[in-house]
């Protein structure tokens, strides 16, 4: 691939060995600086406003010209990388990105699936910020393949600018449930990797019902798509993240969804995590207008980034018939 005539930035992801547990990244773009180019990894991610620190899980971290010459870096913070000046237009970076932890917001590999959220693994290059960006995962193995990004062609997304990457999701996978449903002009889809143990119809009627009441209310969806990301997993688990384009939810055990009151909280964090759609991922106090990720950002607005979506999420599968009262109340009081 050509990235003059494709994208100036691209991200190729790859994982020969998933037993290691380590992504395989490179980072090609067109170096447009006529100084030293800097890289920042995010030390943060949106939903969890306080250090993570990504950079521990790096390593064979190397840069490289097109004619195959190393390029001289130094680390000059615990998160961001200086290249020095190079003559050639072509940088290439690559790396290892340890993917081992489990939840709606970080990222794992194993022999059934690749799945990253890429706030974690994928570096900003500073002072392209607006470029276009390209994701091209080479995961052959796993033949069903999505992303919260826009698709742009086989096994290939794209973002806007580094800020919608960094609120985008991968997830590569052997074999997934794959479930849509509509709501006015917006496509919903609901993936599920892991095990089923419910009714898709009465699943998808309830999704749908918490959705068309939302986009009543707030008068329209502001994506053409969106996607539910489900990690149903075999041990007991409960996490979700917000995305503009869609959501992470872990979920387990999955079998546990047999009992009405688990199917009650995943539908809860479900509707929470498409109310944060506007909320949040579009209303968002002043100082997280536009992220800094190299940096904690401190706000005084939790009440409204997370308890106002708490108690709308639970009110809207009230609000929409998907919980009756009793259900209603048992959730939010537990009685």
């Amino acid at each position: 691939m050509s990235i003059k005539q494709k994208a100036m930035i691209q991200f190729k992801i790859s994982c020969s060995n998933p037993v290691s547990q380590f992504l395989e990244i490179e980072l090609t773009f067109e170096n447009s600086s006529k100084g030293e180019v800097i890289l920042q990894l995010p030390a943060w991610r949106a939903g969890r406003y306080q250090l993570a620190n990504y950079a521990q899980n790096i390593r064979k971290f190397s840069v490289m010209d097109d004619k195959g010459n190393h390029v001289p870096f130094k680390k000059t913070t615990k998160d961001r990388w200086t290249l020095a000046q190079s003559p050639d237009q072509i940088i290439l970076i690559s790396y290892e990105y340890w993917a081992g932890k489990m939840d709606a917001g970080s990222a794992w590999t194993d022999d059934q699936q690749v799945y990253a959220n890429l706030v974690n693994c994928c570096f900003e290059v500073l002072g392209q910020r607006e470029q276009e960006i390209e994701v091209y995962l080479n995961l052959p193995e796993y033949p069903e393949q999505l992303s919260t990004l826009i698709p742009c062609g086989t096994s290939r997304w794209k973002a806007h600018s580094y800020q919608m990457l960094a609120d985008s999701t991968i997830l590569a996978a052997k074999s997934i449930t794959h479930w849509t449903y509509q709501v006015e002009s917006t496509l919903f889809h609901i993936w599920i990797h892991g095990e089923v143990h419910f009714e898709k119809e009465l699943f998808l009627n309830r999704f749908e019902a918490f959705s068309k009441r939302l986009i009543v209310d707030f008068g329209e969806f502001p994506e053409e798509e969106y996607h539910f990301i489900f990690q149903l997993l075999s041990y007991p688990h409960y996490h979700g993240v917000e995305h503009r384009r869609g959501t992470v939810i872990t979920f387990g055990p999955a079998e546990s969804l047999t009992d009405p009151h688990q199917m009650e909280e995943l539908l809860g964090v479900s509707c929470h995590e498409l109310y944060h759609a506007w909320n949040v991922c579009r209303i968002r106090p002043k100082e997280l207008l536009s992220y800094d990720f190299s940096k904690e950002t401190y706000t005084q607005a939790g009440l409204i980034l997370e308890g106002v979506t708490t108690y709308m999420g639970d009110l809207y599968l009230l609000k929409s018939g998907v919980y009756d009262l009793p259900a209603y109340l048992f959730i939010v009081t537990g009685k």
